[in-house]
Formats: structure tokens, sequence, C-alpha cells
């Protein structure tokens, strides 16, 4: 079994990975760039500067959660495009980050209807759809 442990950032979370790693058996980290707004490009470099901490800790960084879908897209305004590409753009920079990944996308109130949804969207062996197109076009 692959016990991970949600993670907020060290700039949000009262829990430090050396908290963390104390926890027996947890060899992972589920993480998130949460300074990062909602529909704003995950950068290469910020990826990779925060895998490299978490990792520095010697936990894997194999779940990546929270890549959230901006409003534009859920109603499908005009904008639309325009935040979809973006989202597009994280999902390769979250591939060239290595390894595998898995991208957890979860929305409350989906086009603006009062129920409860979630997507999920998880994506293993994310460079493996890369390659082959698998993924949003």
């Amino acid at each position: 079994m692959n016990i991970t442990f949600r993670w907020y950032g060290k700039d949000n979370d009262t829990v430090t990975l050396e908290h963390i790693k104390q926890i027996p058996g947890v060899k992972g980290i589920v993480w998130a760039l949460h300074q990062k707004p909602v529909g704003e490009v995950w950068e290469k470099e910020e990826i990779k500067e925060e895998i490299e901490y978490i990792q520095s800790f010697g936990f894997h960084t194999d779940v990546v959660e929270s890549v959230n879908v901006h409003e534009s897209i859920k109603l499908g305004n005009e904008d639309r495009m325009i935040y979809i590409e973006k989202y597009k753009e994280t999902i390769r920079n979250l591939s060239e980050a290595g390894g595998k990944s898995f991208v957890i996308t979860s929305c409350r109130s989906l086009i603006g209807l009062e129920r409860k949804c979630s997507i999920l969207w998880k994506m293993a062996q994310l460079p493996y759809f890369m390659k082959r197109r698998k993924w949003i076009r």
C-alpha cells in the first residue's frame, strides 16, 4: 500500500513536512500550488521548486490535487478557450515534471446548479497520455 498525506504547502499548512515525516508508513505527499489563482498556468519552475522541496524530505510527489477548473469553462463563457488553453498548459507542465502523475480536479456547483457534483479526472502515466494525445485537444 502506498500511503500519502494531503499537505497544503509551507505557507498554507500549520503541519510541516517534518511533522508528516513522523507518521509511520507515509511515503508520499498529495500537493498543489495553492497560491496560484484559479485559471492561471502552473509554471514549470514553480512545479519543479515544489516537487524538489517535498522530495527533499524523502516523499514522492505522484499525486497532484486541485488543478481547479475556471468558472468560465464551467459556465461556457466566451473567454473559456483562454482558460482551457491555460489548463492544458498546466497539465503539460505537470507532465514534463516527470514520473507518474495523477491530476484530480474537483468542482462544486458545476454550471451554476445548486446540486453538488464532482468531476474526477485521473490521468495515470501522464507522459503516456501526452505522447498519444489522448487528453483534451
